[in-house]
């Protein structure tokens, strides 16, 4: 049974980049810098899809405009 991306709970580097058309290098970035954002297993990263999603609107409303800076969202 394959689950929809916009259905899991987590989603690797590779699907939340493709979903979010975000860069994978910014993702392993944020799953490293976000504690309790992401968790690794093996040799993967599993981003929590809504606490993503979350954080990116606040980004694009400028709500934390020191994490806003540092991501470079203007």
């Amino acid at each position: 049974m394959k689950v929809p991306v916009h259905q899991k709970y987590t989603l690797t580097v590779t699907e939340a980049s493709g979903y979010f058309g975000i860069g994978e290098k910014w993702l392993r970035e944020y799953a490293k810098t976000h504690s309790g954002a992401a968790f690794f297993i093996g040799n993967k990263w599993h981003i929590f899809r809504e606490q993503l999603e979350e954080y990116l609107v606040a980004l694009a409303r400028h709500e934390d405009e020191e994490q806003a800076q540092i991501w470079g969202v203007y």
